[in-house]
């Protein structure tokens, strides 16, 4: 089994889609699947489960059971994410477009927003690293938008794209068998 060197970056999802197109990046993780991506990319095995959720500002008191309840307010969303297509289909809904989800998160606790979409395990991690102040401050709303499975997804513009996933693959079933991939999880907060 190859071993490859990995260089993290951070960059706005819009870019991210891009050098994954284009090649200039070899992968992603996390990625919602979408037939349009896998025109363009390769995606791993199921890696970790999440939601797609909807957060407000602690005790704002927004309820909803359908997307039209929501149409009173400002919701910020991320420039080229996948929602649900219910949601992104809703063009009676104010929506707010940005580059990155620190943003949203920032206009929501400062009230620019009422709502946000997001991925409840980004919001998690956003907050526990970069934006502490919102801690305690933003809330779930409650249903959850849809919860999804998460990929590694691999540009097909790489020649070695096929070794990369099944790479990926192989080592992601051994950490699934000897419960490492699940201590890893429970150690950061996602289980």
């Amino acid at each position: 089994m190859p071993i490859y060197d990995i260089d993290i970056k951070f960059l706005p999802w819009p870019r991210v889609l891009k050098s994954i197109e284009s090649g200039e990046v070899d992968a992603t993780f996390p990625a919602y699947y979408s037939d349009e991506r896998a025109a363009t990319s390769l995606f791993s095995k199921q890696f970790i489960n999440s939601s797609v959720c909807f957060y407000q500002n602690k005790g704002a008191g927004i309820s909803y059971t359908k997307l039209e309840d929501l149409i009173p307010y400002r919701i910020g969303i991320v420039n080229g994410y996948i929602n649900t297509p219910e949601f992104d289909n809703a063009h009676y809904l104010n929506k707010n477009q940005v580059n990155s989800d620190n943003q949203n998160i920032l206009k929501l606790i400062s009230g620019r927003l009422e709502l946000i979409v997001i991925d409840k395990f980004v919001a998690q991690y956003i907050i526990n690293t970069s934006i502490p102040e919102a801690n305690g401050k933003i809330e779930l709303l409650e249903p959850v938008l849809q919860h999804k499975p998460l990929y590694l997804m691999v540009s097909k513009k790489n020649p070695q794209c096929q070794q990369i996933i099944d790479a990926f693959n192989s080592n992601l079933d051994k950490i699934q068998k000897n419960n490492s991939l699940n201590k890893i999880l429970k150690k950061h907060g996602f289980k």
